[in-house]
């Protein structure tokens, strides 16, 4: 399947980007996979030598995000975020691994 240029997450129509740099965190030497900015509606996901399952899983991260925000699930950042990452890898396993999307 290929990859989304746009996704309707909940009406609105996010643009997803594919980028070859990673994303970094302001001045920290930590870098991130995958970005959602909401006053853009634009999620941007770093594809440079990953997997395309790898790059679907972050893809669904950054969907889970979104519903999170809107949903208004979990303020605590840490635990949201512990969360949207155990709920991506569940999930992107199970869609890929019964085949229910090819990637």
């Amino acid at each position: 399947m290929k990859l989304p240029k746009k996704i309707k997450i909940l009406g609105i129509p996010y643009t997803v980007k594919y980028v070859n740099s990673q994303l970094k965190i302001g001045d920290e030497d930590e870098y991130l996979w995958g970005q959602t900015v909401y006053a853009t509606e634009t999620i941007t996901i770093y594809v440079n030598s990953r997997s395309k399952k790898s790059v679907w899983k972050t893809l669904l991260h950054e969907v889970l995000h979104v519903l999170f925000i809107e949903f208004e699930i979990e303020n605590n950042d840490k635990k949201r975020e512990a969360i949207v990452t155990q709920l991506a890898t569940g999930l992107s396993a199970i869609i890929i691994d019964n085949k229910f999307m090819e990637y």
